[in-house]
């Protein structure tokens, strides 16, 4: 088994967010840097005083700092510079908040914490005013909430969580490398490679017939890794080798045809694993939509329907499969309606 190498990871409280995905909301959160500098720059007394040239001189390397990486763990930095205190026992982001605005800074504070996955901690830089302390107390609470959501939500997620995507896709794979077409027909530039080899675990049977794999094993990411790994590059490779949906949806293509066969029992399987877990769902329970088992249904169904977008590049196969599994439906029409509202869709 190939040891699993966890790029880009820090201590956030929250989840090891990695730079490509902060990147993403790059033309969001640059303007947050620049208006953080602006105002400890500014309100700090442009270096006049210690407190004031360490301030500046943070600021001045957020300012030039290139990298998403460096900029992250300048704002460390500047984390660490609020909870000092100056001479009149009070800490730097008390000394702000007497001279700034302080639902602006602690919106930037907070937003800064959702993009970089820091862990600002404005408990613990300075006590609020009373009309002030409201304000933060109803901020975190709608945070928490919506962190423990997105927490569940990541968890669940191929295309969000890098652990997990990793523990398929190994240190070898870079969805990069295969952008238009280089993996095959299979769609290895985003996830659908991950939702095949998932579903194809998940159809295995031992002997007496009964699943090997749970679906919570899938999303563990200290769970299988040899299998897991193994699953997704035997279709990594089947899907090179079976080539472009226009070569590859041949029934003389012997790798087309066994991604077929084994993505359409993946599927099928998967739909019965997440029935079985529909008919143990508590659908009376508070706040059912946002519990673990109701998210965990749905990104089960997000797999499913990720492998039904997959079966479909090879038309021709799939459609001679679903004669071949549906006898008695006759229309090709039929068969392809009825197929996918199996399936969910």
């Amino acid at each position: 088994m190939k040891e699993i190498d966890y790029e880009l990871e820090n201590e956030n409280v929250y989840f090891d967010k990695p730079v490509e995905l902060i990147d993403k909301t790059k033309e969001e959160w640059e303007p947050m840097v620049s208006r953080v500098f602006e105002l400890t720059k500014t309100l700090m007394g442009n270096g006049e005083t210690a407190t004031g040239s360490e301030a500046t001189k943070i600021c001045l390397a957020l300012a030039e700092k290139k990298s998403t990486a460096e900029i992250r763990e300048t704002l460390k930095q500047f984390g660490a510079f609020l909870l000092k205190k100056g001479e009149d026992n009070k800490t730097n982001f008390e000394t702000l908040l007497e001279k700034a605005n302080p639902g602006e800074l602690y919106s930037l504070i907070y937003n800064l914490n959702e993009h970089f996955g820091l862990d600002f901690d404005l408990e613990a830089m300075g006590k609020l005013a009373p009309e002030d302390k409201v304000k933060f107390d109803q901020i975190k609470k709608d945070k928490d909430s919506k962190t423990e959501l997105y927490n569940k939500l990541y968890k669940y997620n191929f295309g969000a969580n890098y652990k997990l995507s990793k523990t398929f896709g190994t240190n070898d794979f870079s969805k990069q490398n295969y952008f238009g077409g280089k993996g095959g027909a299979i769609s290895f530039d985003r996830t659908g490679g991950h939702s095949v080899a998932m579903l194809m675990l998940l159809a295995e049977k031992d002997l007496s017939g009964k699943y090997i794999y749970s679906v919570d094993d899938m999303y563990d990411n200290s769970k299988l890794l040899d299998k897991k790994q193994n699953a997704f590059n035997t279709v990594l490779q089947k899907s090179i080798k079976a080539g472009p949906a226009e070569k590859a949806d041949n029934p003389k293509n012997k790798d087309a045809v066994w991604l077929v066969d084994n993505i359409f029992e993946g599927i099928m399987a998967g739909v019965d694993r997440l029935n079985k877990l529909s008919e143990k769902l508590d659908v009376n329970k508070d706040n059912l939509m946002q519990s673990e088992e109701f998210i965990k249904i749905c990104s089960l169904g997000y797999c499913i329907m990720d492998a039904w977008q997959e079966i479909w590049r090879y038309k021709g196969l799939c459609e001679e499969k679903l004669k071949k599994e549906f006898p008695n439906i006759k229309s090709k029409g039929k068969r392809y309606e009825f197929f996918s509202k199996l399936t969910g869709l």
